[in-house]
């Protein structure tokens, strides 16, 4: 997977050109949530970077081998989760929240990719305000949540 950084944020622009940000927040006047996406991934250790690990690991240093490795699973999870988006979404350019999680359970390694796929709102250039209804409200008192600030 081919990544480009986006200046000093935490966004990250795939060859897809979604949006992965692991952030929590987004613009709730530009982006509409749509649901959860996950990508997940299971990869056995061979046996060669098994030995390899266990030796490393008895003299000490670096194992180069188990984290190539480790690399490649969190790349294919991410690669999973923005193809799981695509399917579900079809309108998604953005997942938000992203949060990957890696286990090594004996010789397997188990990484899960979870976040929120959002797309942008129509007309946004038009709306300064949100509608009245149940759902933006909600989508208002999320919006204060995260710009209050917290007196000292």
């Amino acid at each position: 997977m081919e990544t480009f950084k986006g200046g000093a944020s935490n966004n990250t622009i795939n060859s897809n050109n979604i949006i992965l940000s692991t952030l929590m927040t987004y613009d709730v006047t530009k982006y509409e949530p749509l649901g959860i996406v996950r990508g997940t991934n299971v990869h056995g250790i061979s046996l060669f970077r098994s030995i390899v690990g266990n030796l490393s690991s008895l003299f000490g240093g670096k194992n180069s081998a188990v984290n190539k490795k480790v690399d490649d699973v969190y790349n294919e999870t991410i690669q999973e989760l923005i193809n799981s988006a695509l399917i579900m979404y079809p309108g998604v350019k953005m997942i938000s929240g992203i949060e990957v999680t890696l286990s090594e359970m004996r010789n397997i390694i188990i990484c899960v990719a979870t976040g929120t796929a959002l797309t942008p709102l129509k007309n946004v250039e038009n709306r300064t305000t949100i509608p009245n209804t149940q759902e933006s409200s909600r989508q208002q008192t999320r919006r204060r949540r995260t710009t209050q600030r917290v007196p000292k």
